[in-house]
């Protein structure tokens, strides 16, 4: 299948920006940095996009809004080119091989016959490129050894027991992931306790269609939903929730997210500039979120919240 790619590279404090920019549109992208694979020059993030017939039309527009945003002077660059679905493989076999985080692989397609996983090991298998989240990033890798971890703290003794009861006996789902990405983060999740069930959500139908492929792979469609719902029409209170977002998202979305928790329940949170890391957890803490862990990165955070309560409260 032929798609467009539209690369566009901006000074690193025109990130956040472009990047809700890019969210409001709808339109799938990666973006990349320093702590990324085929990383950009140093002060410069580069987004990539893969665009269908339908969202081709969107790229004028979108690049007059991006000058729009960029106002300091700072140079924009732009390239575009026409390419098919076996290339865009080709493309990503240059840079991306099976990830190792704790107990977690991240396997691409290319190495799966091969791979051999090691004791204990958690297998996912997964793409990277039409979805963000495929541990490239230092959020998500910072997300996921704070899961992969979740064992070690006392304090999430309640949430762990709430994850290890098996979901057809109550049939509530367990896990949320807001702004899941490529799903990364539910899926893991619901690899380490065999018998939970997920909440997938993100704004970008192609991400809940990527989602959705993913959980088809690793076997987990019985226990996983990908939907582009808001956070605010979730039902559900979880033991366990994910939001690989951004400092400023957290912030508006504090509120909503410690409501969607329940007692007991933990939010691993990342996306988070270290700079920016102090005013999320005092937004959180303010909220009687109690802080158990906090992760950095090179200029990332990654933050593990619990919300007080006791086995049996809802």
């Amino acid at each position: 299948m032929q798609y467009r790619e539209l690369r566009i590279e901006v000074a690193a404090l025109h990130a956040e920006p472009l990047s809700t920019l890019l969210g409001e549109r709808l339109l799938p992208f990666q973006e990349c940095d320093q702590g990324t694979l085929d990383a950009p020059p140093v002060g410069r993030t580069r987004f990539h996009l893969y665009l269908d017939d339908d969202q081709v039309a969107q790229v004028d527009g979108l690049l007059v809004a991006v000058h729009e945003l960029v106002t300091d002077g700072s140079e924009i660059l732009v390239e575009q080119r026409e390419r098919d679905d076996s290339e865009w493989r080709d493309v990503w076999k240059q840079y991306f091989a099976t990830r190792r985080i704790g107990r977690i692989a991240i396997v691409p397609s290319w190495e799966s016959a091969a791979h051999q996983p090691l004791p204990g090991e958690i297998t996912l298998q997964l793409d990277p490129g039409r979805a963000f989240g495929t541990g490239g990033h230092a959020s998500t890798r910072l997300c996921l050894q704070l899961l992969d971890r979740l064992g070690d703290y006392e304090a999430t003794s309640e949430a762990r027991e709430w994850l290890s009861l098996d979901a057809s006996d109550h049939g509530q789902a367990e896990i949320l992931d807001v702004g899941c990405g490529c799903g990364v983060l539910a899926l893991a999740a619901l690899k380490l306790w065999p018998t939970a069930r997920a909440i997938a959500i993100d704004i970008d139908p192609e991400a809940v269609e990527v989602t959705q492929e993913n959980t088809e792979r690793n076997d987990l469609t019985t226990r996983m939903t990908a939907t582009t719902k808001r956070l605010q029409r979730v039902k559900e209170k979880v033991a366990l929730q994910f939001g690989n977002l951004t400092g400023p998202t957290l912030h508006l979305l504090c509120e909503d997210l410690v409501r969607h928790l329940r007692p007991g329940g933990v939010l691993i949170g990342s996306g988070i500039l270290s700079l920016e890391a102090d005013g999320v957890i005092q937004a959180f803490t303010d909220r009687g979120l109690v802080l158990v862990d906090h992760q950095q990165e090179e200029e990332w955070s990654g933050i593990l919240l619990l919300k007080p309560g006791t086995m049996g409260k809802t």
